[in-house]
């Protein structure tokens, strides 16, 4: 490896200077640079711009601002931008821009073939690169090299030989054995030039020719053949002969003769002594007294033969009762138990273990023989257990479930305490539920009979109050998370669940009885958040729950913008609540999306949530070339009236000509109010009826107009 270092150059910086014009812009960059370019006056509404450049390119060019400018060729470059003002002559800047072009340089080297050359901390084989130092000129530009790497060729050798496998050729190259086991390989020398020679060894054995010759007939047909004046047939079948072949290597020839024995097929069968099983194969008749033989019959290659192999078994069981065990025999046979009522056990050893009073069979099988033998047992070894929490909350339900080794025929009888004074009994069941509503440590009773044999057992219940949780409160915010109070009652700490419908979060070890859970559900909609569970130290019940539902509705807050449409001036974004107002007494003008000024001047419009309020405010200086009506239903007052449970709508002492009023909640589902009423002809009443804690969207219609108002509904 050969290293080479280059000069390291510096990176030209490019600063950026005033125009004494109208927009900033490099007076000196380097050739392929890139960078903002700003326009610096404030021009009236309607002022377009055709910005231009000479030797590269330019984002934005019909806009103020921003842009990227590219400066592609050397020289002296060209920016310029035409002001076009209404109503005034057009007005260009133009700004000169150097653009510097890179420095070139060419490096040549040679090295040993395989070998590589570092230059500039880049390492480098054979062949024509290009490298490019950035900020490598004395300028600060790019500086490009162009690297040729050569390598010579390096003296080399051959060295070959053509054998036969086996033969036992080798050769010794600096100490290295190249022979048939390592035929071939390369061997580097120090050459004059300071480069390897090399030595290129390529040693071929040629493989032993081979031939075979084979056969398929039947045993005793008298096949045979004779190679290299040695007999093979079938007494002596197979064989390798080696013989000198074309190419001056041994030839091989494998000898392999097969003699196919008669094909042979077999009937058996497995039975009882008496059953009176036969079968006649070709004129011959097997049964329990001629049982066995072979039948030989002609075939068109080699004869077939059937053998017959009848036996009869001879079955004496028995059947032994040993402690709990029953056992059958004789041992080795297939087993198949049930009780004496004809229902099948699973066992299928030779013994089973039993309890109780019972009788009990077996089913033997030999295979052929199947014999029955039943047995009567008395054995009692009755156990019961009972499984049930560590405690229960009052007001709970508690599952006891019996469990032991009695069949599902067996008595049950429990006795359960409920209270200090209160005591129930249950029959043959082995599961009950049990309610307690007192407090204390409580005993059960459960007494099991089962096939003729009595068991008890016993368990003792605690039962504790249970643990409470509250939530607070329903939330209406804008552009914040909402903070869930969480009131705790019992033994601390507690560990809570809450959920908001669709993901469940849990708190562990709340060790005060006051907890504020942050709620930040996605804006713009109704979330209701519910406490599914609370547990207190001692870990045996939840529930207990006061209050387990809030509402949080968060808002996110609307950014105001003004478009102008014509004679039109229209707020933005849609789907708000708007007001108008004039710049210079604040009076209000409109309450729609958009409004049509009667005259020209300044106006601001407030864009704001439709319930939480979340308000934001843009302006617009405003010139009138035309006029047209607002609608009457943007001068009405809606609100809501606690002691009558009703919505009023308003006028300002004019006369209201409503032709329809439609009432929703957040989710858009329509509300049917329970009557509308109209008290004057400036006021009207809509009666909510049932209708609890929400919030109401009124829409209202006229002939040539329509309105919406939010309105919320306390508890």
């Amino acid at each position: 490896m050969i290293t080479r270092y280059l000069p390291v150059f510096l990176l030209l910086l490019i600063a950026y200077k005033g125009n004494t014009q109208c927009f900033m812009s490099p007076s000196q960059v380097c050739a392929g640079a890139c960078g903002p370019v700003f326009y610096l006056q404030s021009d009236p509404p309607g002022t377009t711009y055709e910005w231009s450049i000479s030797c590269g390119t330019i984002t934005n060019p019909s806009k103020a601002n921003p842009h990227i400018a590219c400066f592609n060729t050397p020289g002296l470059c060209t920016l310029q931008v035409i002001i076009l003002s209404p109503g005034e002559a057009p007005d260009t800047c133009t700004a000169l821009i150097e653009v510097i072009a890179h420095t070139e340089s060419f490096i040549s080297e040679n090295i040993c073939s395989g070998d590589s050359i570092e230059i500039n901390g880049t390492y480098y084989t054979e062949g024509n690169y290009h490298d490019t130092i950035f900020g490598g000129s004395s300028l600060g530009c790019d500086s490009i090299l162009n690297i040729e790497v050569t390598a010579p060729i390096p003296d080399s050798a051959f060295i070959d030989y053509l054998g036969c496998s086996g033969d036992g050729y080798s050769i010794a190259i600096n100490n290295i054995f190249y022979d048939e086991s390592n035929p071939t390989g390369t061997v580097y020398l120090n050459g004059t030039d300071g480069c390897d020679s090399t030595i290129i060894v390529n040693l071929v054995f040629q493989p032993l020719s081979s031939d075979t010759i084979q056969y398929l007939g039947c045993s005793g047909d008298g096949y045979a053949v004779i190679v290299n004046d040695i007999l093979y047939d079938e007494i002596n079948p197979t064989g390798i002969e080696i013989l000198t072949g074309a190419n001056g290597c041994d030839s091989i020839v494998y000898i392999a003769l097969v003699f196919l024995p008669p094909t042979i097929d077999t009937i058996t069968y497995h039975g009882c002594t008496g059953d009176g099983y036969s079968i006649i194969v070709g004129d011959s008749l097997f049964n329990e007294n001629n049982p066995s033989g072979t039948i030989v019959f002609d075939s068109t290659f080699c004869d077939s033969s059937i053998i017959v192999d009848l036996t009869f078994d001879t079955l004496v069981p028995s059947i032994v009762l040993t402690g709990n065990q029953v056992c059958a025999f004789p041992l080795g046979m297939q087993y198949s138990w049930y009780n004496c009522s004809g229902s099948f056990l699973p066992d299928t050893t030779n013994c089973i273990t039993v309890n109780g009073v019972g009788c009990v069979c077996v089913i033997i099988n030999t295979g052929g023989c199947i014999d029955t033998l039943c047995q009567e047992y008395t054995f009692c070894e009755l156990s019961c257990d009972i499984i049930s929490p560590l405690g229960v909350c009052t007001g709970d339900s508690l599952l006891l479930t019996a469990t032991g080794n009695f069949t599902g025929s067996a008595n049950l009888d429990w006795t359960i305490m409920t209270d200090s004074s209160t005591t129930v009994v249950l029959l043959s069941t082995d599961s009950v539920w049990v309610n307690y509503y007192s407090t204390g440590c409580y005993s059960i009773d459960l007494n099991v009979q089962d096939l003729g044999c009595v068991t008890s057992c016993t368990d003792t219940i605690c039962v504790i109050e249970k643990p409470l949780a509250d939530l607070c409160c329903d939330q209406i915010l804008c552009d914040t998370c909402a903070t869930i109070s969480v009131w705790l009652a019992g033994n601390p700490p507690w560990n809570i669940a809450i959920s908001d419908g669709t993901t469940i979060d849990t708190i562990n070890g709340i060790t005060t009885t006051s907890f504020d859970y942050l709620a930040c559900p996605p804006y713009d909609s109704l979330v209701y958040y519910s406490l599914l569970w609370v547990q207190d130290s001692t870990g045996m019940c939840t529930g207990g729950i006061i209050n387990d539902s809030v509402s949080i509705y968060l808002e996110e807050r609307p950014v105001a913008s003004i478009t102008v449409q014509g004679d039109s001036l229209c707020a933005q974004p849609s789907g708000f609540a708007y007001g108008w107002i004039d710049c210079q007494n604040s009076s209000n003008l409109s309450f729609d999306q958009c409004f049509v000024p009667n005259t020209s001047g300044c106006y601001c419009v407030t864009v704001s949530t439709l319930v939480t309020d979340c308000i934001d405010t843009a302006c617009i200086e405003f010139i009138l070339s035309g006029t047209s009506s607002p609608g009457e239903l943007n001068n009405i007052n809606v609100w809501y009236d606690r002691e009558q449970h009703s919505v009023l709508i308003d006028h300002h002492q004019k006369s209201l000509d409503v032709t329809g009023i439609q009432l929703a909640d957040v989710l858009g589902r329509k509300i049917m109010p329970e009557s509308v009423e109209r008290i004057s002809d400036e006021m009207i009443r809509i009666r909510i009826g049932d209708l609890t804690v929400s919030i109401l969207y009124l829409s209202l219609y006229s002939d040539d107009n329509r309105t919406g108002k939010v309105l919320y509904i306390p508890d």
